[in-house]
């Protein structure tokens, strides 16, 4: 597994016995929300959001044994070979469905 992944569980474990997939689920929603925020304010303020969102992602994946780096890469590989559709109206791009 990513090193940073098993640091950041093992930090997560040391210092939030008492979490649990929900809860971590329910950290990221809000820093997801502090992120959509940060883009009305400085680099730096976004960065440390992304920063936060990543580590509560690879928290999550490894408190559920899940290798993120090597499924990031397997659905990047789904990824390159979908066709991707026109922008919604919020800006989002969606793979077409078939």
């Amino acid at each position: 597994m990513n090193v940073i992944q098993k640091n950041i569980g093992e930090f997560s474990k040391k210092n939030f016995p008492v979490s649990n997939a929900c809860s971590k689920f329910n950290h990221l929603v809000r820093e997801i929300d502090e992120l959509r925020n940060a883009l009305e304010h400085s680099p730096a303020q976004i960065k440390s959001e992304i920063a936060d969102c990543m580590i509560l992602l690879y928290d999550i994946a490894e408190f559920m044994g899940i290798d993120a780096e090597q499924e990031i890469i397997a659905k990047m590989e789904i990824n390159k070979n979908r066709e991707w559709g026109e922008p919604d109206e919020f800006g989002v791009v969606e793979h077409i469905r078939q």
